[in-house]
């Protein structure tokens, strides 16, 4: 188990040992269940659900896996559930109706995920130098392109994304995400667009807040 201080190697080479023996059987795999972290206190609660870094982690999480292989992600649970009537489940992207389904972090991360990605889509990872920052590209089936960034340091930190494809876009809606670009009122309502990025010259150049996560993307 890993939380958002865990470095980004430890993830990375975790799902290349997994999907070295999923290709030695000639099978592929899906993450069927994940959220969690390091933070859990049992098969129902964890500590830092509320906590913005647990989306942040969420995110470097989903990136490790899939620069790796991995071909699909199921958050588990949707959203906060009362259970055999006996117990809330609490690990959902949003809470339950005894506190009005308000979102919990992670349903602004893993919604901007969901939304600007897509089955069968192309999968191109992108390496960093700093092990602090992790990327990926998605070439979608419509034609458009995605790229996740997460930055997990304490620092900002300046990225150029460059892509070399003939069909790539020259032009990438922004949408930023810190620790206060949150709706503060819980509301289930994604991000908007922040500004847009030129990628005229080949590539995208990005700054990274602290602790942030950046979604670019020409998905109309």
């Amino acid at each position: 188990n890993w939380d958002n201080d865990s470095p980004f190697e430890a993830m990375d080479y975790y799902f290349q040992d997994l999907m070295k023996t999923c290709r030695k059987l000639g099978k592929g795999l899906v993450e069927s269940e994940f959220c969690q972290g390091l933070h859990f206190l049992d098969a129902v609660n964890k500590t830092d659900i509320d906590d913005y870094t647990a989306g942040i982690y969420l995110t470097r999480f989903m990136i490790a896996a899939a620069q790796n292989g991995v071909s699909a992600f199921n958050h588990y649970i949707l959203g906060d559930t009362f259970f055999t009537n006996s117990y809330v489940h609490t690990m959902g992207l949003w809470m339950y109706r005894d506190n009005d389904w308000k979102a919990h972090p992670e349903y602004y991360f893993w919604g901007m995920v969901c939304k600007y990605t897509d089955i069968g889509s192309e999968i191109h990872p992108i390496k960093s130098k700093d092990e602090d920052v992790c990327m990926i590209a998605f070439k979608l089936p419509d034609g458009s392109w995605t790229y996740l960034l997460a930055n997990s340091s304490k620092k900002t930190q300046k990225v150029a994304i460059v892509n070399e494809r003939e069909d790539r876009p020259e032009t990438l809606a922004q949408y930023r995400m810190t620790g206060s670009s949150l709706p503060e009122d819980g509301a289930l309502e994604l991000i908007a667009k922040t500004g847009d990025v030129s990628a005229k010259n080949r590539a995208a150049h990005v700054t990274l807040a602290p602790n942030s996560f950046v979604v670019l993307s020409d998905k109309q």
